[in-house]
């Protein structure tokens, strides 16, 4: 009996083959890792949480600099946020997913004010709330201006 001889051309066309298949297959689990991870509300923990901090707002009047942003400013920062769809969370929320007991969304972000000026309640206070629902971390408020700004306002 006669055996055929050995087609080294066929093996290596199904090799060739094999490998275009993996390859590809790989290619799609990325793609499809990638799209997933872009949509909105997604749940997946984030990696790392930015935190905006605010020293004072200034609205036409004073220096602007480092300490002191322009309310316009301000407002075109939170405005960002808002349209790229970043989602803000309070202090106990950072604490709880600094502890591992939270997980938040990847573009998760915290706004804080270092100081109580008087522009923190007039001028970012009506920004975050009334045109982006923002929550913000503002210290140190009179107990009205925290009564008042209670929906967004986390004292502390």
């Amino acid at each position: 009996m006669k055996t055929k001889p050995f087609n080294r051309a066929l093996l290596t066309a199904i090799d060739n083959i094999v490998r275009f298949v993996s390859l590809l297959l790989v290619t799609l689990t990325i793609l499809l890792w990638v799209s997933i991870s872009q949509v909105p509300g997604n749940t997946r923990n984030a990696d790392a949480i930015p935190i905006l901090l605010y020293h004072n707002l200034i609205n036409g009047s004073g220096v602007v600099n480092s300490a002191n942003i322009d309310v316009n400013t301000f407002k075109k920062q939170m405005q960002y946020l808002h349209n790229n769809g970043y989602t803000t969370i309070t202090p106990e929320q950072l604490k709880m997913w600094i502890n591992g007991t939270l997980q938040l969304p990847p573009k998760s972000v915290m706004i804080t004010f270092d100081d109580g000026y008087e522009s923190v309640y007039t001028l970012a206070y009506p920004i975050s709330i009334a045109d982006y629902g923002n929550h913000v971390n503002f210290p140190h408020m009179s107990w009205a201006q925290i009564n008042t700004a209670s929906d967004v306002v986390k004292h502390g």
